[in-house]
C-alpha cells in the first residue's frame, strides 16, 4: 500500500519526465504519467515501484486482452456514426465531449455529465453545441449511434477505432517517439528511471493508444465543424490533454474549456498542475463552490481562471426534515464506488453490520457500473434478512435509512442532502479518500467504533456545517455561466 511520501515522490517523478517531454504528444498521451490522485485503485498503476518483485501480475492476459479488443474494433468500429447533414457547414461553435457508460444514456435527452447545458444553449443563446461521446461500454459506437438515432437524440459516439491505416500510424509514431524519448533522457532517481522504463512496455504503449485515437477524431470534427470552442470533461487524465492539443491543432484559435465535473480528493494531482501550454485548458469550469474555491487557489495552475458551472447533481429541492431518533433501530444505506476492490471491502463491512446490529435494516446500493450480484466473490451468496440489495432510484433509497455509509463515492453528497448522516469507512494504513476529510465527521475502522458513534446521543446534532458543504459541493448546473 502506497503512502504520501511514495505518492508525493511518484507526483514529482511523473511531473519530471512530463516537463521533459515538453510538447510531445505521443508522451504525454500516456496515462501513467498523469498522477490523479491517492485513491487506492489509480495507485495500483504504481505499486510495482516499490514492490520488491516488481512484476506486473497479469499483465500477459491484460495485454492478450487489449490486443484482441483492438483487433475487433479496428475490423468492426471505425466509421463515425450520425454526423449532422449540417455539420460540414459550421453551424456547431461548441464541442461538448462527454462519455457513454451504459447503453441506457442512449435513450435520456441530458447528457449524464453535463445535463441540460446543451439544450439550455440552444434555446436561449447563439451556441450551438454538439456532444461527442467517448465510449466506454462494451458495445461498438454503430449499436450505441443506432439507440440514439431511434431516440433522435443529436450525439456522435467515439469510434473505438480510427481504422487499420490510421491505428497503424499512430501506434508506430507513438512507438518511435517513446523509444527516441527513452534514449535521449536519463534520470538518476530510481523512481522516475523506473516509470521511464515502463514507458515502452507493450501495455502501456496500448494505453496511450486509446488517448492519441481520441485525439485524432477530435482534430477531424473541429475541421469539419469549425468549432470556435471545445468543452470536455476534466479530471487529470491523458485523454483530456490530447483533446486540447488536437483541438488547437485543428484550429490555432479555438478556445479550450475543462469542466471539472465531480469531486476532489485532498492530495487531488494532475488535474491542479500546468504542463506544455498546448495542454492546458484556457478556462476551468467548477461544479460548485467547494471546488471552484480550491482550483482557484490553486497556485500549480499558474493563473488559469475558474468559475462556477454547476452540475446535474445540483439540488435545488428543500431537504427532508429531520426525523430520526436515536433510540430507535437505525436503517444503514452503503455506497460503494463501483470498483470492484472497493464492492469487497464494503460487502464484508455490510455483513459484519448485519449480524452485529440484527434489529437494523441495510440497503445495499450498486453503482451503475457493477453490479454486485455478478461477481464473482458475491457467488449467488444467501444474504441475513436484514441486508436488501436495491433496485431502486437513488432518491427513492434515501427515504428509510438514517446513516450512509461511504469511502471515495460523490454520492454521498445526496446522500447529506436526503438527510442521511454521513460515516466514513476507513481502512487501516490507508491515506483517506474522504473528499470531507476537512470536517468534523465520524469515521470508522470496525464494528466495535460503529456501534460507539451511532448509541452516541449527539449523532443527530450538529449537522449544519456538513449541509453547507453538501450544498454548495454541487450547485445546480446554470447554462448563464458558461456564455
Amino acid at each position: 500500500m502506497i503512502d504520501l511520501q511514495q505518492y508525493k515522490k511518484v507526483c514529482l517523478a511523473c511531473d519530471k519526465i512530463l516537463n521533459s517531454a515538453s510538447d510531445n504528444d505521443e508522451v504525454v498521451a500516456i496515462p501513467i504519467l498523469h498522477v490523479l490522485r491517492e485513491h487506492p485503485q489509480c495507485l495500483k498503476l504504481y505499486n510495482f515501484l516499490f514492490n520488491e518483485e516488481k512484476n506486473l501480475k497479469s499483465s500477459s492476459l491484460n495485454l492478450f486482452k487489449k490486443s484482441l479488443n483492438l483487433i475487433q474494433s479496428t475490423l468492426f468500429d471505425s466509421k463515425v456514426n450520425n454526423i449532422p447533414s449540417n455539420l460540414v457547414k459550421g453551424s456547431r461553435n461548441l464541442i461538448i465531449v462527454s462519455h457513454i457508460t451504459n447503453p441506457d444514456q442512449c435513450s435520456n435527452d441530458d447528457d449524464e455529465y453535463f445535463g441540460g447545458l446543451h439544450n439550455d444553449l440552444l434555446k436561449f443563446s447563439n451556441i450551438r453545441p454538439i456532444i461527442l461521446l467517448i465510449n466506454q461500454t462494451s458495445l461498438s459506437s454503430s449499436q450505441l449511434s443506432k439507440g440514439l438515432s431511434k431516440n433522435k437524440i443529436d450525439r456522435i459516439v467515439i469510434p473505438k477505432s480510427s481504422g487499420l491505416f490510421n491505428e497503424l500510424r499512430i501506434f508506430l509514431k507513438l512507438l518511435i517517439s517513446v523509444y527516441r524519448f527513452g534514449k535521449s533522457n536519463k534520470f538518476k532517481d530510481p523512481i522516475e528511471a523506473s516509470i521511464l522504463n515502463v514507458l515502452s512496455r507493450p501495455s502501456v504503449l496500448l494505453s496511450g493508444l486509446s488517448a492519441l485515437r481520441i485525439g485524432f477524431f477530435i482534430e477531424k470534427i473541429v475541421k469539419i465543424s469549425h468549432a470556435k470552442y471545445i468543452l470536455t470533461t476534466y479530471e487529470g487524465h491523458s485523454r483530456e490533454r490530447i483533446i486540447f492539443s488536437s483541438a488547437r491543432k485543428a484550429n490555432k484559435n479555438i478556445l479550450c474549456y475543462a469542466y471539472q465535473h465531480t469531486i476532489l480528493n485532498k492530495y487531488q494531482h494532475s488535474l491542479a498542475r500546468n504542463i506544455h501550454k498546448k495542454y492546458n485548458p484556457d478556462h476551468i469550469f467548477c461544479c460548485g463552490a467547494i471546488t471552484n474555491n480550491i482550483l482557484g487557489r490553486c497556485n500549480s495552475l499558474n493563473g488559469i481562471e475558474t468559475s462556477i458551472l454547476g452540475s446535474p447533481k445540483g439540488s435545488i429541492g428543500d431537504l427532508k426534515s429531520n426525523t430520526s431518533e436515536i433510540n430507535k433501530n437505525l436503517n444503514f444505506l452503503f455506497l460503494p464506488e463501483g470498483i470492484e476492490s472497493e464492492y469487497k471491502i464494503f460487502f464484508k463491512f455490510i455483513l459484519e453490520c448485519a449480524n452485529a446490529f440484527p434489529k437494523s435494516r441495510f440497503v445495499w446500493r450498486s453503482h451503475p457500473l457493477l453490479d454486485l450480484e455478478k461477481l464473482d466473490f458475491f457467488n449467488k451468496k444467501i444474504l441475513p434478512t436484514n441486508i436488501t440489495i436495491s433496485k431502486n432510484k437513488f432518491d427513492d433509497d434515501l427515504k428509510l435509512p438514517d446513516i450512509a455509509i461511504y469511502r471515495g463515492t460523490n454520492a454521498i453528497i445526496r446522500a447529506v442532502m436526503g438527510n442521511l448522516i454521513p460515516i466514513y469507512l476507513k481502512i487501516k494504513g490507508e491515506m483517506s479518500i474522504d473528499i470531507m476529510h476537512g470536517l468534523e465527521l465520524n469515521r470508522v475502522l470496525s464494528i466495535h467504533e460503529l456501534q460507539s458513534i451511532i448509541y452516541n446521543p449527539n449523532l443527530l446534532l450538529n449537522r449544519k456545517e456538513t449541509v453547507k458543504f453538501c450544498q454548495d459541493y454541487f450547485r445546480p448546473m446554470n447554462y448563464k455561466s458558461f456564455i
